[in-house]
């Protein structure tokens, strides 16, 4: 996210929150205290389901990005 700061983009996106095959999930309180970090919005992936929408949130995601999880 430093490197997305310092490029000055519009947004990153952070992951995976979630537990997800072949990945180590970061968990919305390692994903809030870094997102908190940031100057710029930071989208959650990873994992995510709709069901995940308010925790994301409250976690200080700008907003979520899903593939599966929508359609579940």
């Amino acid at each position: 996210l430093e490197r997305a700061m310092a490029l000055a983009l519009d947004f990153a996106v952070l992951g995976p929150v979630m537990e997800k095959p072949g990945a180590v999930a970061l968990g919305w309180e390692r994903f809030g205290a870094i997102a908190r970090g940031t100057s710029i919005p930071v989208f959650a992936i990873g994992g995510l389901t709709r069901a995940d929408m308010q925790r994301a949130w409250r976690a200080g995601a700008h907003g979520v990005a899903m593939i599966r999880g929508a359609w579940r």
